[in-house]
Order: structure tokens, then C-alpha cells, then sequence
């Protein structure tokens, strides 16, 4: 009787134990998983900023997601479509900066949500550093 009790005993705690490590690992995996998504709308949020940078003449609400820049070229795009606020920002930075992105790599980079891989397109992943170059820029700059 009496070692039948410690058996259940010594199975209660190993349940509890092993409940405690399977739990930690979920929230940690869980926080984990929150941390990136976190960082990958930081990283949109900035990407954001520079396609509103021709046209903020103010504080604005900045989105934290995907918005593909072709919402953006129609607002400034003359008859041929392109969105001039855009090429004159370009232009400003290759002044500033001695850095030159031609206007149709910017909008076809930012048109796509992901690389041909599958993977988020996103310009920091160290495959366009021209494109990282410009949003660090901007970024710098001041939102």
C-alpha cells in the first residue's frame, strides 16, 4: 500500500513537471513567434514611410503591413504613370546620397509581396542591399 501511494505520487509530480516544461516551451515558442511578427511590421512600417515620404507634409498614420506601391503611384502619376513625387524623391536621394535606384527597380521591388522563393520580400533580408540602402535612408531622415 505504501509503495503504491509513492508511485502515484512520483507520477502526479512527473505529470506536473512534464505539464510545466511542454507549457513553458509553448509560451516561449508563442513569444517567440510574436517577437518576429513584430520586427517584420517594423520593418513594413518603415518600408511604408518611405512610400509616403513624397507626399508627408505632416504627421500621418503609418501602416504596419504589407501595402504594395502601386496603392501609392496613383496619387502623384502623370500620363505615363509614373508617380512623380516618387522620381523626384529618388532623385533627391541620389543628390544626397551619390546612391542611384532607378525608379522601375523601386516600384517592380516594391510591388511584390514575396521573392520568388516564397519568402517575405522584405529590404533588409540582405538580398537587395540598394533597396535597404534607400529605406535605411529614409528612415534616417526622419519620419
Amino acid at each position: 500500500m505504501r509503495n503504491t501511494r509513492k508511485k502515484i505520487i512520483f507520477i502526479l509530480c512527473a505529470v506536473i513537471v512534464i505539464s510545466g516544461v511542454v507549457f513553458g516551451a509553448f509560451r516561449i515558442h508563442e513569444h517567440r513567434e510574436r517577437e518576429a511578427e513584430g520586427k517584420i511590421m517594423a520593418t513594413y512600417q518603415r518600408v511604408n514611410i518611405l512610400h509616403y515620404a513624397p507626399y508627408n507634409s505632416g504627421p500621418m498614420p503609418v501602416d504596419r503591413a504589407y501595402r504594395p506601391f502601386t496603392e501609392y503611384i496613383t496619387f502623384g502619376s502623370d500620363r505615363w504613370g509614373i508617380c512623380v513625387p516618387t522620381y523626384l524623391f529618388l532623385k533627391f536621394y541620389e543628390r544626397e546620397t551619390g546612391n542611384t535606384l532607378a525608379y522601375e527597380t523601386l516600384i517592380d521591388y516594391f510591388s511584390q509581396e514575396f521573392e520568388p522563393d516564397g519568402s517575405l520580400r522584405l529590404y533588409n533580408n540582405g538580398n537587395h542591399p540598394e533597396i535597404q540602402a534607400l529605406v535605411e535612408w529614409r528612415w534616417e531622415l526622419g519620419s
